[in-house]
């Protein structure tokens, strides 16, 4: 996906060094987050988990929101076609999960996100 995004935004945007920093960027930046968004839901399935790691979970999960902000905003004052890239970036690792579950729940493919 990042690869076809790439490509198109080479083909049909101005700018394309920046909207392509920005895409890296972003996606490095959602891949972090994706991560570490798995790691805290795990640690909801324990069965030893306490309060504290639920406050520790939600403090990490809002700081990570609040990173994502700062990224788009940085990116918006820096330049309009960096925020194009970021925002790409950012939405990439949903949109390809969403769009594995869509696959694997019709039937088209068996994958990972469908059992």
């Amino acid at each position: 996906m990042f690869i076809l995004i790439a490509v198109l935004d080479f083909i049909l945007l101005n700018d394309k060094i920046l909207v392509f920093l920005g895409l890296l960027a972003g996606s490095t930046f959602g891949i972090i987050k994706f991560g570490m968004w798995a790691i805290l839901l795990s640690k909801f399935f324990l069965p030893s988990y306490n309060g504290a790691v639920i406050v520790k979970s939600i403090v990490i999960f809002l700081l990570l929101f609040g990173g994502t902000a700062l990224l788009l905003i940085i990116s918006i004052l820096i330049n309009i076609s960096l925020l194009i890239g970021v925002t790409e970036g950012v939405l990439l690792v949903p949109f390809t999960a969403f769009f594995l579950s869509l696959v694997g729940g019709a039937g088209i493919k068996k994958n990972d996100f469908i059992k």
